[in-house]
C-alpha cells in the first residue's frame, strides 16, 4: 500500500483519538464532573490507541491472507505470522470501539427517550442488543478458524477462513442493524415535545447525523467484498469510518458544551 495512504488512515485513526480527548477535556473543564458516557469514550480511545499500532503491523508486514503460490523468504514469514497474530487484535479493537461509540450515543439518548412511557423498557431492549451483537461479533473474530492458528500460519495455499468473510458480513450486518435503531430511537420524542422549529431542526440533524456510519459502513462492504484477500482495504475503510463514528457519537455532548459556552458568554438565551 501507498505511505501516502497509509499515513492519510493513520491520520482519520489518530483524529478519532484527538476527538474522544477533546470531549473528555471540554466535558472535565465546563461540567465539572464525567459522566458515564464519558467514561465510555475514555475507553473507546484505549481501544482505538490499541487498534492503530496493530493494524499498522498488519498492513507493513502483511499477513498470511495472500494470494495461493505466493513464495516468501523466513523473514516474510515472521512477518506475517506477527502480522496475522495482530490483525486478530485489531479486528476485536476495532468491534470494540464501534460497540462503545454505540453506547455512548445510547447513554446520551437514555436521558431523552426515559421520558417516554415505555422508554425504560426500550433502552434495555437496545442495551441487550448490543450487548449480543457485540458478543457474537467478537466471537467470530475467533472461531472462523479451526484451528485458530490457521489465522497466522503462512501457508502457500492459505485456507479460507483467513479472508474471514463470515466476520465480514455478519459485523457489518450488526453494525448496520444497531446503527439503525440508534437513528429510530430518540425520534418519538422529538416529535412530542414542544419546541421552535429551528431547534427542531438542529435535533434533528444532530439525531440523524447517525446515517453517516450507514453510508461507510455500506460503502467498506460494497468495496471489500469483491476483493477477497484486501486486509489493506479492510483498514483503509475502516480508517474512514471510526472518526466519522467517534464524531456522531460525541456530537451531542460537544454541542451541549457549545451552547453551554455560547450562554456563558452571553450570546444565547438560556430560555
Amino acid at each position: 500500500m501507498d505511505r501516502t495512504i497509509i499515513a492519510a488512515m493513520l491520520g482519520c485513526c489518530i483524529s478519532g483519538v484527538v476527538i474522544l480527548s477533546l470531549r473528555l477535556v471540554l466535558r472535565k473543564v465546563y461540567f465539572y464532573r464525567l459522566d458515564l458516557g464519558d467514561y465510555l469514550a475514555a475507553l473507546a480511545m484505549l481501544t482505538l490507541i490499541i487498534y492503530i499500532p496493530t493494524v499498522y503491523i498488519s498492513i507493513i508486514w502483511g499477513t498470511p491472507n495472500i494470494e495461493p503460490g505466493t513464495a516468501f523468504t523466513p523473514e516474510d514469514i515472521r512477518r506475517r505470522t506477527v502480522g496475522g497474530k495482530c490483525v486478530l487484535v485489531a479486528r476485536v479493537m476495532y468491534i470494540s470501539t464501534n460497540w462503545l461509540l454505540k453506547s455512548i450515543l445510547l447513554d446520551f439518548y437514555s436521558k431523552i427517550v426515559v421520558e417516554l412511557w415505555y422508554g425504560h423498557t426500550m433502552i434495555y431492549i437496545v442495551i441487550v442488543i448490543l450487548a449480543l451483537t457485540y458478543c457474537v461479533s467478537v466471537i467470530m473474530v475467533f472461531v472462523e478458524c479451526h484451528p485458530i492458528s490457521l489465522y497466522w500460519r503462512v501457508l502457500h495455499d492459505p485456507a479460507q477462513c483467513v479472508r474471514a468473510m463470515k466476520l465480514l458480513f455478519i459485523e457489518g450486518a450488526f453494525n448496520l442493524f444497531t446503527q439503525i435503531i440508534l437513528i429510530v430511537l430518540p425520534l418519538p420524542v422529538l416529535f412530542q415535545v414542544h419546541l421552535p422549529w429551528v431547534k427542531k431542526l438542529s435535533l434533528s440533524l444532530l439525531f440523524t447525523l447517525g446515517f453517516f456510519v450507514i453510508i461507510t459502513t455500506c460503502l467498506r462492504l460494497a468495496k471489500i467484498g469483491p476483493n477477497l484477500t484486501s486486509q489493506n482495504g479492510r483498514a483503509f475503510w475502516a480508517a474512514i469510518e471510526l472518526p466519522c463514528a467517534c464524531l456522531i457519537a460525541n456530537a451531542p455532548a460537544l454541542y451541549a458544551t457549545f451552547i453551554k459556552l455560547l450562554q456563558r458568554d452571553g450570546r444565547l438565551s438560556t430560555d
